[in-house]
């Protein structure tokens, strides 16, 4: 940290030169959108009732072919209770054009005027044959495909929540490009083309999406490799006839996909074929063909820092090594192809980079990164805070009350989306909060309270909480001091990724903090304003009800609290409160409680 000091007074330099450096001669294409004749600005429509393609189609290869464009594509049938193409059978088709935009199916010997049918009910591409890659070499059209047994997500219900995850890929030869023949030689599962890797390994479960070059004499694909996991890849194999491949080492050398505040843990991600951020294997130890890697110029002690949660507005991970955080750069520059040392522009720009996040600078973020912090806003929107003053309560004094929270406005955006959040829903939401007086020495005063939403449907939203709290203060006259801990459990159902469906948030937290107040009298009422300080452990599991997707966010937030306590005629309290988590939200809080005297009576 002293020589990371050292440094900052060059920090606007250095941040110049190192971005500079990664980024002369670049400049950003432009693309123009152009309508085509179909639906919406497609170039190509849905097929015919009964056609192979009437309920979607997509493609990944286009290319000219002498006079004329051929567009290979997928398409899907309505087959399947599963909404959407979820249950479709999927076979592969041609449109073929003379200017790129306006195209014309040309009609297949297969089902429904398809290319390539499904393979028979023992082959591996028996329910899903897509994802075409055609390369015309010499006379030969090559054909690489996607196929699977199972379909994208649909389970023996009739309901999402079970996806494909058995994909392989299927190759086939035509003279004419339209007539195919298929082979089932290949070394893989099924006379497929590529074997699976080995347990481990990033290819254990899946290959597919492939892409295709003829480099002089020997071919390259490109793959997209799936692990036990469910974690996508780039990886590369060889090959010098196009039918009998080799792999290699990864086509993105020493990469590997890092996921925000994951640390040694990695989470699936059921319906994401994107690579969020890259790191070095060498930084995140996981290079396992160069073994252990030795300590970079910032190396030292293993220590650990605590310079702000992975997920708030700093973007510092918790007892993470100092190197290690700064490697967590965000910018959009090229890997080094070596493993080797690393450039010094690159350290250069790491140092100015920790310096403008510890300033509080706005950090870019990956669309998972928005997800995340849509997660924890909501999980802390709930959390149980004091929302009363230290020592309110003596000894069998009960108080039965209703908590009512303001929700500010919540930007929804993820990625290109906009996500529904609580704030579309309502300004405010109320749970009930009860608390009781507990036997204490003397000069203290201890409680315990319950905070409960039933559940109970509201415009939508249906949210199920309990949360149990304890607290000690000591309070020998006005000024009040004292400690709390609390711990709660909530389910929420509500639209959040589309208006037609429910999604499900769980959250876990437990949390401490401790509070000073000081009560001033005015008969026959008393005002006791406070403050506190604190923290809370928050867990939330997010489930997408369409397609099973589940992300999880577990974050340790600081919070900040004010506020104000009025007590009239030792039967009613109103309690205001502002609840802040630096760098994730702010909000009020109002407690409105009757305080009857059936425990205190003699």
């Amino acid at each position: 940290m002293d020589a990371v000091a050292r440094k900052l007074p060059f920090v606007a330099a250095i941040l110049l030169v190192g971005c500079s450096a990664s980024t002369a001669g670049l400049a950003p294409l432009e693309w123009q959108k152009v309508a085509g004749p179909g639906p919406g600005g497609s170039v190509l429509g849905l097929g015919t009732a009964g056609g192979f393609d009437e309920r979607g189609n997509f493609t990944v290869r286009a290319f000219k072919d002498g006079d004329v464009y051929r567009l290979y594509y997928g398409g899907a049938d309505t087959f399947g209770t599963c909404a959407g193409i979820n249950s479709a059978h999927w076979r592969i088709g041609l449109a073929e054009s003379t200017d790129g935009l306006n195209w014309t199916r040309v009609a297949g010997t297969e089902t429904g005027g398809s290319i390539l049918d499904n393979g028979a009910a023992d082959k591996f591409d028996a329910y899903l044959t897509y994802r075409p890659f055609v390369l015309k070499d010499g006379t030969t059209y090559r054909m690489w495909y996607n196929g699977s047994t199972k379909p994208f997500n649909c389970g023996p219900n009739g309901l999402p929540g079970v996806l494909a995850d058995n994909r392989r890929i299927g190759y086939a030869e035509s003279a004419d490009g339209v007539q195919w023949t298929r082979f089932y030689d290949g070394p893989g599962e099924g006379g497929s083309v590529l074997p699976l890797g080995p347990a481990g390994s990033i290819d254990a479960q899946q290959v597919g999406y492939v892409w295709v070059l003829k480099d002089g004499a020997e071919y390259k694909m490109y793959y997209s490799a799936n692990d036990a996991q469910n974690f996508w890849r780039v990886a590369l194999a060889v090959s010098t006839d196009a039918r009998t491949w080799t792999k290699t080492r990864s086509a993105l050398p020493d990469v590997v996909p890092r996921l925000p505040g994951a640390g040694g843990v990695r989470r699936p991600e059921p319906r994401g074929d994107r690579l969020c951020r890259i790191e070095r294997r060498q930084d995140v130890g996981e290079d396992s063909a160069a073994g252990p890697v030795g300590r970079s110029a910032f190396a030292g002690p293993a220590r650990t820092v605590r310079l702000g949660g992975a997920h708030h507005a700093i973007g510092l991970p918790r007892r993470r090594n100092l190197d290690h955080v700064l490697r967590r750069i965000r910018c959009r520059r090229s890997v080094p192809h070596r493993s080797g040392a690393r450039t010094g522009a690159m350290r250069r720009s790491q140092i100015a980079w920790l310096v403008f996040a510890a300033a509080g600078a706005a950090r870019a973020q990956t669309m998972l990164d928005q997800e995340e912090r849509l997660i924890e806003i909501h999980s802390l929107l709930v959390a149980a805070g004091p929302l009363n003053a230290p020592g309110a309560y003596r000894n069998r004094e009960l108080s039965l009350g209703i908590e009512v929270i303001g929700i500010p406005p919540i930007d929804g955006t993820t990625g290109g989306k906009r996500q529904i959040t609580a704030s579309d829903q309502t300004p405010v939401f109320p749970r009930l909060r009860l608390a009781l007086g507990l036997p204490a020495p003397e000069d203290f005063r201890a409680s315990v309270g319950l905070a409960y939403i039933p559940p109970i449907q509201l415009r939508d939203v249906s949210s199920h909480l309990a949360a149990l709290e304890a607290e000690m203060s000591y309070a020998p006259g006005p000024l009040a001091v004292g400690v709390r801990g609390h711990v709660l459990v909530a389910r929420s159902t509500s639209p959040v990724t589309d208006p037609a469906t429910r999604d499900t948030l769980d959250n876990f937290e437990f949390g401490a903090n401790a509070a000073a107040g000081y009560r001033l009298d005015f008969a026959p009422a008393s005002v006791t304003p406070y403050v506190s300080i604190g923290v809370t452990r928050a867990v939330g599991i997010f489930r997408v009800t369409s397609d099973g997707y589940v992300l999880t966010s577990r974050t340790t937030n600081p919070g900040l609290g004010a506020g104000v306590r009025l007590f009239a005629k030792r039967q009613f309290e109103v309690v205001a409160e502002l609840a802040v988590f630096p760098g994730r939200l702010v909000h009020p809080s109002f407690r409105f409680a009757w305080m009857p005297d059936w425990l205190s009576r003699p």
